[in-house]
C-alpha cells in the first residue's frame, strides 16, 4: 500500500526532478500505448462524423491524394484522420506513449508547409504530438531519447505511407506545367523523392526539392517543461485530442487540489478544438473523478457527458497486477463544450 507522505509528494516538481535524476528509464504510469489504443482509436471514430469532410479519407496503409489536404486541417466540426492529428500528451513523465503512437501513425503530417519563397526554406512545420511536463529534467531526457535513430524507425513507416502519394503528383504538374526550366526542376525533384523513399531519408528542408508543389515532411515531437495547472503557451483550439495518463490523479494529491484542478480543466478544454477530446487514464472510481468534470462547464454535460470505461490492469513480471485493489484502470473520455467561450 502506498503512504500518504508519497501521495503527497506527487504535486511537487523537486519530488519529480529527484526521481527522474536518479532513475532515467523509461516508466508507464497504469498503461503502455497498447492498452489504450483501442480506446484512442473509438474516440477517433466517435469525434469523425461519417458525413464529414474525412468519411472518406483512406487509412495510413492507403492513396492519399494530396489535393485535398487544406480540407482535412480546416474542417472544425470532425476529428481528422489520426495521421493527421494534434496530440497533446499532458504530464508527460518518461512514458514511451508519444514514441509508440508516432510509430502506429499518430500526428505526422499535420500542417500543409508553405511552399519555397525565392529559393528559401519553408516555414516550419507544428509538431502532431507535443509532450509537457512541469519537470525540466524529464523534459530534457525525453529530447535526447527522441534521437535519429527512433526517427528513423518512423520515417520508414511515414515513406512506405507516402511512396503512392507524391510521386504521382509532381508527374502530374511535369507533365500540365509548360515551362521548359521548371519541368527540368521538377523531373530533379521526383528522382530526389524517389530516393528519399528509397533509403529512408526525410524528404523535407535541405533535400534539394525546389517545387511548389507540396512534399511530404515527417513531424517531429516538441516537448516544452510546462505547469499545466497554470498556463498552457498554445492559442486556443490547438489539438484535436489531449491525453491525461496519471496527471488527474497526481495534481488531486498536491496543496490547493481542486484549484489547480480546474485550472488545469481550464486550460485543456481551451487549447482543444470544438470537436476535441480528452481522455484521461486513472485509478479512481467514478464516484470520485467524474465530479472533476462535472464541476467544469468546460466539458459537454449532455449528450452522453463524461463517458468511461474500463481496462485490465497490466501484469507485473511475476504474473500478477499492478498494486492492490482492483484488476483494472478507468479511462474517462471528455468532449469538449464548444458553446463556452473560453477565457
Amino acid at each position: 500500500m502506498m503512504s500518504n507522505d508519497l501521495w503527497g509528494n506527487y504535486g511537487n516538481v523537486e519530488y519529480w526532478n529527484g526521481r527522474y535524476e536518479s532513475d532515467r528509464l523509461p516508466f508507464e504510469w497504469y498503461q503502455e500505448y497498447k492498452g489504450i489504443r483501442n480506446v484512442l482509436h473509438d474516440v477517433l471514430q466517435k469525434t469523425s462524423s461519417s458525413n464529414s469532410k474525412f468519411s472518406n479519407m483512406p487509412d495510413a496503409a492507403s492513396k492519399v491524394d494530396g489535393s485535398n489536404f487544406g480540407s482535412i486541417r480546416n474542417a472544425t466540426n470532425s476529428c481528422p484522420p489520426k495521421e493527421y492529428c494534434r496530440i497533446l500528451i499532458v504530464g508527460c513523465g518518461s512514458s514511451r506513449l508519444g514514441e509508440d503512437m508516432m510509430k502506429d501513425g499518430w500526428g505526422w503530417m499535420v500542417e500543409k508547409p508553405e511552399p519555397y519563397k525565392n529559393g528559401g526554406e519553408r516555414s516550419a512545420v507544428v509538431p502532431g504530438i507535443t509532450n509537457v511536463d512541469f519537470s525540466e529534467v524529464v523534459i530534457t531526457q525525453m529530447e535526447q531519447r527522441a534521437n535519429c535513430s527512433f526517427y528513423r524507425t518512423v520515417q520508414a513507416k511515414f515513406n512506405r505511407w507516402t511512396r503512392s502519394k507524391y510521386v504521382p503528383t509532381l508527374s502530374n504538374e511535369m507533365k500540365n506545367n509548360h515551362d521548359i526550366d521548371l519541368k527540368q526542376e521538377i523531373k530533379e525533384d521526383i528522382k530526389q523523392v524517389k530516393k528519399n523513399l528509397s533509403n529512408g531519408t526525410p524528404t523535407s528542408i535541405g533535400c534539394g526539392i525546389k517545387s511548389s508543389n507540396v512534399i511530404p515532411t515527417l513531424c517531429r515531437m516538441s516537448f516544452k517543461c510546462v505547469d499545466v495547472t497554470e498556463s498552457l503557451p498554445f492559442p486556443d483550439e490547438s489539438f484535436d485530442l489531449i491525453i491525461n495518463k496519471g496527471t488527474l490523479d497526481a495534481i488531486l494529491c498536491s496543496n490547493g487540489a481542486i484549484t489547480r484542478c480546474n485550472k488545469m480543466m481550464a486550460e485543456c478544454s481551451r487549447v482543444l478544438k470544438g470537436h476535441g477530446s480528452m481522455v484521461v487514464v486513472s485509478h479512481g472510481t467514478p464516484e470520485n473523478r467524474k465530479v472533476c468534470f462535472e464541476n467544469s462547464a468546460h466539458w459537454q454535460q449532455q449528450k452522453g457527458g463524461v463517458e468511461y470505461c474500463t481496462v485490465p490492469k497490466p501484469k507485473i513480471g511475476n504474473g500478477e497486477f499492478q498494486n492492490d485493489g482492483p484488476m483494472y484502470h478507468y479511462i474517462y473520455i471528455a468532449r469538449k463544450n464548444s458553446n463556452r467561450q473560453c477565457k
